[in-house]
């Protein structure tokens, strides 16, 4: 296989500096990875430490071991953990105070004049949140970032961005297992996106488009895992991904997160209450609920034969929780392997989920009003989606409100489906056999946990290499770990030969990104290097990489169509940079050239920048059809007509 490396080297240079009152040497630990995300905005009360978790709760510190014991370790009053320089950071107060993971000596780093919320720490120093403005604290010195009445809580989120939180005064907690018809739109928290020092009026929402539908609505067309759970089979036949729940098999026009109108009214809107009809007098079951919160109860209903409600108490119960802040990837991980296939899982962020199945590195879920593996998100769209527990941690920071689960389960197993080729990681010791069967003479054992090249598949053996020896593995011993290759699995996005990967969508974060990417182990920097797997936009210029175990197998550079200054967005600066490349007054690199070219000439001309232009009034993507197919026999533009 031809892989597509590009010949970029990324390489993130960190400048050793001064934390306050503390020298920090570095381990090569990567500050972003440790310490930004959304885990900290939400209270921080937890973070892994290899495969234990360091945990503040009842006024100390714990260690929650492999084995779920927990064990004592200091009395402490800590909030916003940090993991840097293999050392424990946290607030406490008005102090930032760090300690050894064995958290036996404390040292005070600094003493501030009131209370601190939201800690981050990386080799520049501190940022953190204190009374209604963001400061970064270098050297001993503040300097505030951003001032916003009423903020509660923010993230770093690149590029001189912050994004914060402020509490929804007319938020109502609705009980779940009631008989009320429960709200997705309830939000507890606005999100919004700031410029660092700038004023309020330039905030915007933090909530991203969604573009296009993916169509994967038949058996044939997925390729995902099957479970068998008592007399259903998940996913259900008549509720493929790509398919919409919904009265009419189409999505609700009237069904957006800012408006409760077809909740409140599902009986007037096209959300689906009453399944499988759409109407109380025809209907088999009354789901006491619309949107992803009813799909969740109906694969309830159809695995065990009633739905999670107040009516049916004793027939269910919840195999647990987790707080707003103490989701790690280990926490959470061990909580959703208390539960199994059919389980609805609550999450605190307002989306309810299906468990499909799960293993020791992956879990996928099944779940409406969202997308996930090969279909794009959608009002009232049905999908699975694959997360590693890491990906799944930081879908859950807000919280897990509860896993419900049947008190009589019936029998479930795996079903055996189509094999692909791919990387796998084997679940025990497995022979490498000279030819696919099981008489077939042993060449080798590949130990348990090995990760292996399935490069041909025959029926459900696999043919790979390990070490001197090429042979075939039985594949139902292996779980299927990412594709070959980076390979869209979107119409939205297309791979050339050369190494650009074309989009013709905007304003997706890495976790949207990877909705058009099925059963790919991705990671994401953007032309600085900055790391984009859990903030900022994936945009003209980012690095996409596949990686397994480490190891880079391939690459490539994203080109959106008319994102020419790299920010992931669509905008008026995009328009100013293709009219300057026209005029000849501005010279762009080949990937801004690449993108500025949206009508496939082959150069950047004055049909480009209009047609970037006509894009703000309609917003519609199929300007922009042309985009990557340049004339035959042109090459690449690197510059004005």
């Amino acid at each position: 296989m031809k892989k597509r490396i590009i010949s970029v080297l990324l390489c993130v240079v960190f400048i050793a500096g001064l934390l306050p009152l503390t020298a920090v040497e570095s381990n090569n630990v990567n500050a972003e990875e440790a310490v930004y995300g959304d885990r900290i905005m939400y209270g921080g009360t937890a973070v892994d430490i290899g495969e234990d978790t360091i945990v503040s709760s009842e006024g100390a510190l714990w260690r929650i071991e492999r084995s779920g014991e927990k064990v004592f370790l200091a009395e402490a009053e800590a909030k916003y953990l940090n993991y840097y320089e293999n050392e424990i950071w946290f607030a406490s107060g008005d102090k930032i105070i760090k300690c050894g993971v064995d958290c036996r000596e404390f040292t005070t780093v600094c003493e501030l004049e009131s209370e601190i919320k939201c800690l981050y720490v990386d080799n520049e120093g501190f940022l953190y949140l204190r009374g209604d403005t963001v400061y970064r604290n270098s050297g001993g010195r503040e300097e505030p970032l951003l001032v916003r009445e009423g903020i509660d809580g923010f993230v770093p989120e690149g590029d001189g961005k912050i994004r914060w939180i402020r509490r929804n005064p007319d938020y109502e907690y609705t009980e779940e297992s009631g008989d009320e018809i429960f709200s997705d739109g309830n939000d507890e928290f606005f999100e919004y996106i700031s410029q660092e020092n700038s004023g309020e009026e330039g905030d915007t929402a933090a909530s991203a488009r969604e573009y296009g539908v993916e169509t994967a609505s038949s058996e044939e067309d997925y390729n995902g895992p099957y479970v068998q759970v008592g007399e259903a089979r998940l996913p259900l036949a008549e509720h493929m991904p790509g398919t919409f729940f919904s009265k009419n098999g189409q999505a609700c026009v009237c069904h957006h997160t800012s408006s409760t109108y077809c909740i409140q009214s599902v009986g007037n809107c096209n959300c689906m209450r009453y399944y499988p009809t759409g109407y109380k007098e025809t209907c088999e079951i009354d789901l006491l609920g619309a949107q992803c919160f009813a799909f969740a109860r109906m694969v309830f209903w159809k695995c065990f034969g009633f739905i999670d409600h107040s009516m049916n108490q004793s027939l269910y119960y919840s195999a647990g929780s987790l707080s707003s802040g103490a989701v790690t990837a280990n926490s959470v991980k061990a909580l959703m392997m208390k539960s199994a296939p059919g389980a609805h899982v609550r999450l605190a962020a307002g989306h309810s989920v299906s468990v499909l199945t799960y293993d020791e590195d992956f879990i996928v879920i099944y779940h409406g009003n969202a997308g996930g593996d090969g279909v794009i998100s959608q009002p009232c769209i049905v999908s699975t989606r694959r997360y590693t527990w890491e990906q799944w941690a930081n879908a859950c920071a807000k919280g897990i409100l509860y896993v419900n689960m049947p008190y009589s389960y019936p029998n479930s197993e795996l079903i055996v489906v189509k094999k692909e080729v791919g990387y796998y990681k084997l679940k025990s010791n497995l022979n490498l056999r000279a030819e696919a069967n099981t008489m077939a003479e042993s060449l080798c054992v590949i130990p348990n946990g090995e990760v292996i090249s399935v490069t041909e598949v025959d029926g459900f053996w696999g043919k790979a290499s390990y070490g001197e020896f090429e042979g075939w593995v039985l594949l139902e011993y292996a779980s299927f770990y990412s594709r070959l290759e980076i390979n869209p699995s979107s119409t939205l996005f297309t791979l050339g030969d050369d190494g650009f990967l074309l989009g013709t969508a905007w304003n997706l974060s890495f976790d949207a990104f990877c909705e058009h990417f099925d059963k790919q182990s991705l990671t994401a920097k953007s032309k600085n290097g900055e790391d984009l797997t859990a903030k900022g936009y994936i945009g003209t210029g980012s690095i996409i990489t596949l990686e397994v175990n480490g190891e880079l197998i391939d690459s490539a550079v994203v080109c959106l169509a008319g994102d020419i200054n790299g920010n992931g967005l669509l905008d008026v600066g995009d328009y100013i940079l293709a009219r300057r490349a026209y005029m000849q007054t501005y010279t762009p690199s080949e990937t801004e050239a690449k993108a500025a070219d949206v009508s496939g000439s082959g150069s950047v001309d004055i049909y480009d920048y209009l047609l970037i232009k006509r894009y703000f009034f309609t917003e519609s993507a199929e300007l922009f059809s042309g985009f990557g197919k340049q004339a035959e026999g042109e090459d690449s533009a690197s510059g004005g007509k």
